[in-house]
């Protein structure tokens, strides 16, 4: 009798890539439609201090004039860009392309201890880091006259 050893973390650890081949195929099949949808599959970390709320993501490759931050009406901190590939790189000399080019957009809610007004970024070393102060808590007291 054989002895099969499966190594479970080994295995889980891979989704995240065998997922990105997955949607590598699925862009390749359907063409430029799936472009539209953002193939760039952009993480980010999430921390939370006692003032602030700070988010960092990797955008290696990625120019600074490429990248937009905004806030929408309903409250959404949204990153947008694109990832160029360099105009160097001629098509037909490539033998293998495993970097992925393309347009991205990641939204995030904010909360409403969150002050969307005083939002600063810093882009640098293919890391953008978003700052999002918490507001200050109001610290009200009523005096009651006692007649």
């Amino acid at each position: 009798m054989q002895t099969v050893r499966i190594d479970f973390d080994k295995s889980f650890n891979e989704i995240p890539r065998y997922l990105d081949d997955l949607r590598g195929f699925v862009n390749n099949a359907v063409g430029g439609i799936a472009n539209g949808l953002g193939n760039l599959n952009i993480r980010s970390d999430i921390k939370e201090g006692k003032d602030a709320v700070e988010i960092t993501m990797e955008l290696a490759g990625v120019k600074k004039e490429d990248l937009h931050i905004s806030v929408d009406d309903e409250h959404r901190l949204v990153i947008e860009g694109e990832k160029k590939r360099p105009s160097n790189i001629e098509n037909n000399a490539m033998l293998r392309v495993e970097s992925k080019t393309g347009k991205f957009k990641r939204m995030f809610n904010l909360s409403s201890d969150l002050d969307e007004t005083k939002i600063n970024a810093k882009y640098e070393d293919g890391l953008l880091t978003i700052n999002i102060p918490k507001k200050a808590e109001e610290k009200r007291t009523i005096d009651i006259v006692i007649n």
